[in-house]
């Protein structure tokens, strides 16, 4: 653009300095002068136009680059918040899952202790009916000895009143004897 009008600047300086034959071509040089701004002016123009549409062009490639990453990454962090979720909501189950073991664990565990209990309980009473039964035996023997010796002492006296029987009669039959002859 400049150089256009220093070029116009001095075709108008030489045209009021030449003749006719000069300003005649002065008037050509100044067409093809302006013929020629016009074809750099028209250059320029779509110069400018391919920069413009070239620059706009990489513009939305460049925001529809980011546009499709930023989806994208937008996608991934749904994917993880939703993967995140489902292992939150796993682990929580799980942790129901172990708090409820634990549960049964315990109620098993008092359930063992209170037969444990019971066990304890029968196994005195066991050992205290043992121990009942072992000196109802002992009293049992002990009266089978009193109950024998009595049964040795009434033989002892039966034979005792036997003998005192035979003897009896043998001095009643002495006495009859004796009477007999007197």
């Amino acid at each position: 653009m400049v150089k256009l009008k220093w070029a116009l600047i001095g075709g108008i300086v030489l045209c009021l300095g030449l003749s006719d034959s000069g300003a005649d071509q002065f008037a050509s040089r100044d067409r093809e002068t302006k013929t020629e701004a016009t074809q750099v002016a028209s250059r320029d123009r779509e110069t400018k136009l391919d920069q413009a549409t070239q620059v706009a062009s990489r513009d939305r490639e460049t925001k529809l680059e980011q546009t499709t990453q930023v989806a994208s990454r937008d996608r991934e962090t749904k994917e993880q918040a939703t993967m995140f979720a489902s292992r939150d909501r796993e682990t929580k189950l799980q942790s129901k899952q172990f708090a409820s073991r634990d549960r049964e664990t315990k109620l098993q565990s008092k359930q063992f202790a209170s037969r444990d209990r019971e066990t304890k309980l029968q196994s005195k009473q066991f050992a205290s009916r043992d121990r009942e039964t072992k000196l109802q035996s002992k009293q049992f023997a002990s009266r089978d000895r009193e109950t024998k010796l009595q049964s040795k002492q009434f033989a002892s006296r039966d034979r005792e009143t036997k003998l005192q029987s035979k003897q009896f009669a043998s001095r009643d039959r002495e006495t009859k004897t004796q009477n007999y002859f007197a």
